[in-house]
C-alpha cells in the first residue's frame, strides 16, 4: 500500500537547531521503487529551501527479512551549496526517527 504524503508539521520536529537564516521545507514523499522486494521496502525524504528547490534527500532502506528486521540501510545527500547549514542533520534527524518508529536497532549509513 502506497505511503501517502506527511504535511511539515506533522514530521519537521527536530531536537537540533537550524544556523540562523536556514528555513527548509522537509516533506515525505511516497517512492516507488523499481528494486522493491518482499524483503525490503524504502522511505525518502526531501529537503527544500524557501524557493522549493531541492537542497537534498535521503532514503532509508527498510529490511523486513527474517534476521535483518533489526536493520535499515540510510543513504543521505546534500547539494554542496548547501552543506555546513543543517540540512544533513535534518535529514538524517527524520530517517533515524523513521528507522526508531519502525523497530530497527542498527542504521548503516553510506
Amino acid at each position: 500500500m502506497p505511503r501517502r504524503p506527511v504535511a511539515w508539521s506533522t514530521v519537521g520536529r527536530s531536537s537540533r537547531r537550524r544556523p540562523t537564516g536556514v528555513t527548509l521545507s522537509l516533506h515525505v514523499t511516497a517512492l516507488t521503487d523499481p528494486a522493491r522486494t518482499p524483503s525490503a521496502h524504502r522511505l525518502a525524504w526531501l529537503a527544500c529551501g524557501d524557493d522549493g528547490g531541492p537542497l537534498g534527500h535521503a532514503f532509508l532502506r527498510v529490511f523486513t527479512r527474517e534476521g535483518q528486521d533489526h536493520l535499515a540501510e540510510l543513504t543521505l545527500n546534500v547539494h554542496a551549496a548547501e552543506r555546513r547549514r543543517g540540512v544533513g542533520s535534518r535529514l538524517l534527524d527524520e530517517a533515524v526517527a523513521a528507522a526508531r518508529a519502525a523497530g530497527r536497532r542498527s542504521v548503516v549509513a553510506q
